[in-house]
């Protein structure tokens, strides 16, 4: 009887292996928001164009929406009133993409989030997925994200 559960388990545990992508796991963490409405946290990353990427984000309290944008401000999807997201997207063009928590209940609200990352092709597979925030050369305003130098 404990053999074959034992080989049951095992099955099923290959089957799903056989089904998952070729993602890596590019960050984990934790935002919180400050009490008050309309806070919020935000995190980004570089990615080339084609790439599949896969948020996993679990919040504290109801958010009223996260939003995901191509910098500097091409929506490339938004999801409303959750708790928790697993939303999958693939990216438009080479650039910076910006993922945004915003709270909407009063108290602090912490979301934990993981970011996969499925690489478009091999040729974009070691593709710097670091964002830095500069200072803009040509004119005065505030600082703009960038893809970090290897």
């Amino acid at each position: 009887m404990k053999r074959t559960l034992f080989l049951l388990v095992a099955a099923l545990c290959c089957a799903f292996n056989s089904f998952a992508g070729n993602g890596t796991v590019i960050d984990q963490g934790k935002k919180q928001m400050k009490a008050g409405l309309g806070d919020y946290s935000e995190i980004a990353y570089a990615f080339a164009k084609g790439d599949k990427i896969t948020l996993d984000a679990k919040s504290s309290k109801m958010l009223d929406r996260v939003t995901i944008v191509m910098y500097p401000q091409t929506e490339i999807t938004r999801i409303r009133a959750t708790k928790h997201t697993n939303k999958e997207f693939i990216v438009p063009q080479d650039g910076v993409v910006i993922i945004r928590f915003v709270a909407d209940r009063g108290g602090t609200t912490s979301v934990n989030y993981t970011v996969t990352r499925e690489p478009a092709s091999d040729e974009v597979k070691d593709y710097n997925t670091k964002v830095t925030w500069e200072k803009p050369t040509d004119k005065p305003g505030p600082l703009v994200p960038v893809q970090a130098k290897p």
